[in-house]
């Protein structure tokens, strides 16, 4: 119509301005609009892009070494990146929990029951079944070792109790917190997968695996020593000792 208006020679000289102070206010209103649309689109696309890949912000070990020394903090930083979400430490089983078959508020109930753990713990028969639990079926077809734990046969529990006056361990085992945070990572990894293993094995090869080795190099070039493997358990929440993870 504005063409139409402005070619047309029968037209006043009045009409052109009056049309395109018309079109001026349009693409005004058009800017207006498109600004507000992309200012509001802009933290979407900020969040999506910086969004850690767990829902509940556990990183990667690549990520999380890549931001050790960063001026907030490597737990700000690690469980803070998204403003404005709120973050919980309760999304996994600490290790007093799957010494106690208990759970936490998200969590479903007996920990030890949960596929494909499945130790039926509601049959009185069966209810100490889970004490029994091998570190070799623990780790059966990961192709996983952990250091300091050379005897598989032995229990997880056994471990994970920590009380070798009155549950001594296989010649060779040890209980420290290294060897109990990552029996309790695979055991989370086991009954957790669909989440934890965008966190654990972003790639075909479960970084568990190289944590237990002693093999895993972090993104800085430097091997990981089993202090490094448990903080970074810890300070995601992968696998913690009890509710305040310290």
């Amino acid at each position: 119509m504005s063409e139409r208006q402005i070619n047309d020679p029968q037209s006043t000289p009045q009409a052109p301005a009056s049309v395109d102070a018309s079109a001026r206010q349009l693409a005004s209103a058009r800017r207006r609009r498109f600004i507000k649309l992309g200012g509001a689109a802009v933290p979407t696309a900020l969040t999506l892009a910086s969004r850690p890949v767990m829902a509940w912000n556990c990183n990667t070990a690549s990520t999380w070494g890549s931001a050790q020394g960063v001026s907030t903090g490597h737990s700000s930083y690690t469980r803070s990146r998204v403003n404005g979400t709120t973050l919980f430490s309760d999304e996994t089983y600490t290790v007093a929990c799957w010494v106690n078959n208990t759970t936490r508020s998200t969590l479903a109930a007996n920990p030890w029951a949960q596929s494909p753990l499945t130790c039926n713990v509601s049959t009185p028969s069966n209810s100490t079944y889970y004490k029994k639990y091998t570190v070799a079926q623990l780790l059966s077809g990961m192709g996983a070792t952990i250091a300091g734990i050379s005897d598989t046969s032995d229990s997880v529990w056994r471990i994970l109790k920590n009380d070798t006056a009155n549950y001594p361990l296989k010649s060779g085992n040890t209980s420290t917190e290294f060897t109990r945070l990552m029996l309790t990572a695979w055991l989370n990894f086991r009954v957790q997968n669909a989440v934890l293993n965008k966190c654990l094995a972003p790639t075909s090869t479960n970084v568990l695996v190289k944590f237990g080795n002693g093999s895993y190099v972090g993104p800085t070039g430097v091997t990981w020593l089993q202090a490094d493997v448990v903080k970074y358990l810890k300070k995601n929440y992968v696998a913690c000792a009890d509710d305040n993870c310290a």
